[in-house]
């Protein structure tokens, strides 16, 4: 092994450990080259997805309610409400 490349160890269940000899013997290829392809791809996605600012808010979106049109009149509404409380 030279010194770019790195032995990773890793424990796999019984089912994943029987997808992973299945797809050896149909694709020919050793179960070392599927994990490293596998990885690789993984790797791919992961880093070249753009973090999305809104994927934290999904959970708020549509939990609250009020008045329909409070996209287009908030800030007659907020001056109102402030109004009220002086």
């Amino acid at each position: 092994m030279s010194r770019s490349e790195r032995r990773v160890n890793a424990r796999i269940d019984a089912d994943l450990a029987r997808r992973l000899d299945a797809v050896a013997d149909r694709t020919g290829k050793t179960p070392s080259q599927i994990i490293k392809e596998s990885l690789a791809r993984y790797c791919e996605m992961v880093l070249e997805r753009s973090p999305n600012p809104l994927e934290g808010l999904r959970d708020f979106i549509g939990c609250a309610e009020g008045p329909g049109d409070l996209s287009t009149t908030y800030k007659r509404r907020t001056s109102e409400s402030l109004a009220n409380k002086r």
